[in-house]
């Protein structure tokens, strides 16, 4: 579950530096972005833009999505598509405060069956995911997460690659409110 950093630029000298080498990994991604789209500063937010996007770091030792750590985040793709990555913020999750930026993979759309039963997660039928890890760690019983329903409009199950993702199958649907935009793993 990457709970993702956005660049906070505290001094002007980390400006400069984390604007040199972002716009550096920019060009070595091929990307282009670093010449095709103008570059700002969001000093109300405190991160780097690159015009609609945004790169974030995910700095977990354990990460659910594990292979990547570095994102690059459309802000101006918000069409879902099923198995693919999206930044949303944290709304009521518990252990994140509230507006924390976090990758997961989309797997249930509106209209999609969920069931989560024996420690098995299914949508449509098919598997999802497997297990409560950090329930069972936490001294809760996995059998309180156990229901069948029918995702809401608007509303999306985000899931982590890692078995001991923190994501749909223990708090529920993430709202389209929620959604900061299409990711794309980079390194």
């Amino acid at each position: 579950m990457p709970a993702a950093k956005v660049f906070h630029l505290k001094n002007p000298e980390e400006r400069t530096m984390k604007f040199k080498f972002t716009a550096r990994t920019a060009v070595m991604l091929g990307a282009g972005l670093a010449l095709a789209v103008p570059l700002a500063l969001n000093s109300r937010e405190g991160h780097l833009l690159f015009g609609r996007y945004r790169i974030f770091y995910d700095s977990q030792t354990v990460k659910c999505l594990p292979q990547y750590t570095w994102y690059l985040v459309d802000t101006g793709n918000r069409r879902m598509e099923r198995n693919a990555l999206y930044s949303f913020k944290a709304k009521s999750l518990g252990i994140y405060p509230d507006g924390t930026n976090l990758i997961k993979v989309l797997k249930g759309l509106p209209g999609d069956e969920v069931k989560i039963f024996h420690q098995q997660v299914f949508i449509n039928g098919m598997p999802a995911a497997t297990g409560f890890p950090l329930a069972i760690e936490s001294g809760i019983n996995p059998e309180i997460f156990e229901k069948s329903y029918v995702i809401a409009p608007h509303r999306y199950f985000m899931l982590g690659e890692h078995f001991r993702s923190f994501d749909s199958r223990y708090w529920g649907t993430a709202d389209e409110t929620q959604i900061v935009g299409r990711a794309y793993p980079l390194f």
